[in-house]
């Protein structure tokens, strides 16, 4: 396992370096043999940089002298020379801070990082695809010009369910781009909603609007967010600045479970007003900042608004230049309602949101589907112990099951009836669920100070292959997974480099599968730890849910 995690961060670290050396203090000496190397490749810098630079290797070698022998790869002479040139046209200016701002973060930026990025224009051949960020800065600033990137950009979709995937995505095939809200959480964290960007993607081969909006489970939401190295959020951290923010990617399903199913969130879409070679651009730009940036995240100045507002502003010029979102919102909710007062939007898709939930616009909460299946229920119980959805999820599952088959009518009714049976399935269908979070949550917390590998090393031997398979698959890579740090790039990685992904065991999630791992965690509970034993009772709950689903589905066979 510590294997596959060192292989990760490797591939990570590896397969994008760039090779720009670090700047001294002191510049090297020049001699003519290496500026003769460079002025060939000088030939593709814009006319001022050839300008600035001539001047400023013939100024070194004047003071100099040519008796210099050092050799030097020509970009490590053009990296000397920028770093040591006193010509403000070789300098990063203010506009260029705010470019390494949005492509870096909070990271420490290496040194003379105006240098190292020019140098990669200079020398890297796809420096357009693989860094549009910095292009567009050097572009307008130099006025380059190259051929437009026509090449796909990966992301790194985050799946709980089915781990880390890694998809090539060409911009092409994006329709549209979307401002997604989704609304009030149950959580101190979601309190004011949370924002995003939805990539509408059009099946391959298609695209015709119809076929696009409708690839639900293709669509990827890109929001900035802490990276919670936990099942759940630490108020603390939150507020202190203790987690790092990313430009994560999910797919839109999964999004649309999180919110709209587990936690009763609507979800908004509104499209920005973008042109396509606009929105090819930006789905390109995205990506880089999904791979490198990496900045301080805090839940009131430095969070999945505010982040998103500087991204936009970086990206799209109309948007920093629109007078109605020249504030900084610092809640969700409040930027969200600003901008469908723009013209960034079109705002009257939510005129009627009866018609923008058939439009794909709108996605409601579930909730009320749930509330119907408690009011069914309810209503054909004796006397429920339960009045609401959060008194149900609070029982024990034994204590539902119990109560169910204590009221024979009830169990009658259940065996007979496919409606008033869905609506109990549905409602411990939810449990399952909830339970589900619950028993990952208690385990990544009982990890958070410990190795996960070398805490159970020594359990292996308790335990079969095909146990410690299961172990391992269903439980510690979902919580490494969301545990591990994540490594930045130097660049949008190329089709040639070896991604890092995490594929989840889909069998963890039968029935069978819930059964065995419950049995092997209290297999391994040989501690007596107070906070295993919580991840034990979690992983007792999530075995008995299922029980229930398989017990209540029995009866509709039973019955025949």
């Amino acid at each position: 396992m510590k294997f596959l995690v060192q292989s990760i961060a490797i591939l990570l670290l590896a397969g994008c370096a760039l090779t720009t050396p670090p700047a001294s203090k002191t510049p090297a000496p020049l001699s003519r043999q290496n500026w003769q190397v460079l002025q060939p490749y000088l030939k593709k810098a814009p006319e001022v940089i050839q300008k600035a630079i001539h001047t400023a290797a013939l100024a070194r070698l004047e003071s100099e002298g040519s008796t210099s022998t050092t050799s030097m790869t020509a970009a490590d002479t053009f990296f000397d020379l920028l770093s040591h040139s006193e010509q403000p046209l070789l300098h990063a200016d203010d506009k260029f801070t705010h470019f390494k701002q949005m492509v870096l973060g909070s990271q420490s930026a290496p040194a003379s990082p105006y240098a190292q990025a020019l140098t990669d224009l200079i020398f890297q051949p796809d420096f357009n695809c693989r860094q549009p960020l910095y292009f567009k800065y050097f572009q307008h600033r130099y006025q380059t010009n190259t051929s437009p990137c026509a090449t796909p950009v990966p992301f790194l979709l985050l799946n709980r369910h089915e781990g880390t995937k890694a998809i090539w995505l060409p911009p092409q095939r994006v329709s549209s781009i979307h401002l997604v809200f989704a609304g009030q959480g149950p959580n101190m964290a979601s309190r004011f909603g949370h924002v995003a960007l939805r990539l509408v993607v059009c099946p391959e081969g298609k695209s015709s609007k119809e076929a696009c909006d409708s690839n639900l489970f293709e669509h990827i939401i890109l929001g900035f967010a802490a990276h919670i190295d936990e099942f759940e959020l630490n108020t603390f951290k939150a507020l202190s600045g203790d987690y790092k923010a990313y430009l994560f990617a999910t797919p839109f399903m999964d999004a649309y479970r999180n919110y709209a199913i587990s936690e009763f969130r609507e979800i908004t879409s509104i499209p920005l007003a973008l042109n396509d070679s606009q929105r090819q651009l930006l789905v390109r730009q995205l990506s880089e900042i999904h791979w490198r940036y990496s900045g301080d995240y805090n839940f009131f100045t430095r969070n999945c608004s505010t982040l998103l507002q500087q991204a936009l502003r970086t990206l799209i010029p109309q948007f920093g230049q629109h007078p109605g979102l020249a504030d900084d919102y610092m809640r969700p909710d409040y930027f969200f309602a600003a901008i469908q007062k723009t013209s960034m939007v079109d705002g009257d898709k939510l005129t009627s949101l009866e018609q923008a939930e058939q439009q794909g616009f709108f996605f409601s909460s579930t909730k009320p589907f749930y509330d119907q299946a408690l009011q069914v229920v309810m209503a054909a119980m004796g006397s429920p112990s339960f009045s609401d959805i959060d008194s149900y999820l609070h029982r024990l599952p034994s204590q539902r099951l119990n109560e169910i088959f204590m009221d024979q009518g009830y169990v009658e009714l259940l065996s007979s009836d496919p409606y008033h049976l869905e609506a109990q399935l549905l409602l411990e269908e939810l449990a399952l669920v909830r339970s589900e979070r619950l028993l990952m949550a208690k385990g990544s917390l009982y990890f958070q100070s410990l190795d996960i590998n070398a805490e159970f090393d020594q359990q292996q031997s308790t335990l079969d292959n095909k146990q410690w398979r299961l172990f391992t698959d269903c439980f510690l890579r979902p919580i490494q997974q969301i545990s591990q740090p994540i490594p930045r790039l130097q660049a949008i990685p190329q089709q040639s480099d070896a991604l890092p992904t995490m594929p989840l065991n889909r069998d963890c999630h039968t029935t069978a599968s819930r059964e065995q791992l419950s049995d092997i965690l209290d297999i391994i509970n040989t501690k007596e730890q107070e906070q295993w034993q919580q991840v034990l009772a979690a992983a007792h709950i999530l075995d008995e849910t299922t029980q229930n689903i398989l017990i209540l589905t029995e009866l509709t066979n039973e019955s025949h």
